[in-house]
């Protein structure tokens, strides 16, 4: 049997980390701009790509829900820190909003936006069943309401059933499973106007 007797040799490798030499102290200017940056990390909300398209996806669910007399088209996405609903749809409900500190939100593009405004504790209808949220107020397209990983988190014990688009939870104390929207197919048919107008009204365009 051969034996090779040719052995690598041991190597030391070190990091440089923006060129500072991590066995010294780092000067307060560096701390104090990771610091400031952490801290603007955790100011952040997020909505992600999935909350400014209406491309389906198969791993996003949609909802249709009902704030008084206006149809709400919801999106869960877990992509999105926080839970929203649109100014547009706050507007046209004239549900009650509760001043809170400025957040910035930052959109899928890059580009962030500032809101002073929260929906608490809004009531919403689903399938004959009702669920009660905190949403903050964003100027946002296409939906009229994102769940978000904060409402994700409120519910740990959630199950998903893809095939079917159905996702079932406990909320305060009570099983409730969600069927979401299967994919539309888009076709044209002649209404009335009356129909038009009724449809328009109550926000189910």
């Amino acid at each position: 049997m051969a034996v090779c007797k040719v052995r690598n040799k041991a190597q030391a490798n070190t990091l440089a980390v923006n060129d500072l030499d991590l066995d010294k102290e780092l000067p307060d200017e560096v701390l104090n701009a990771l610091a400031t940056e952490d801290e603007l990390n955790e100011q952040f909300c997020q909505l992600s790509l999935n909350a400014i398209t209406t491309k389906d996806n198969i791993s996003c669910l949609k909802f249709r829900a009902r704030v008084q007399d206006k149809v709400m088209l919801i999106l869960l996405d877990s992509g999105s820190s926080h839970s929203f609903v649109s100014k547009q749809f706050a507007d046209m409900t004239n549900i009650p909003l509760t001043k809170i500190p400025p957040k910035r939100v930052k959109l899928a593009n890059g580009e962030t936006i500032t809101t002073a405004s929260m929906a608490a504790n809004m009531k919403w209808y689903c399938q004959g069943h009702t669920m009660t949220s905190n949403m903050i107020v964003l100027d946002m397209q296409p939906y009229d309401a994102i769940l978000g990983y904060d409402w994700l988190e409120a519910h740990p014990q959630m199950a998903f059933d893809w095939d079917q688009k159905t996702m079932t939870f406990k909320e305060e104390g009570k099983t409730i499973t969600l069927k979401g929207l299967q994919a539309l197919v888009r076709e044209v048919n002649t209404i009335s106007a009356t129909k038009a107008h009724k449809i328009s009204k109550g926000n189910e365009v």
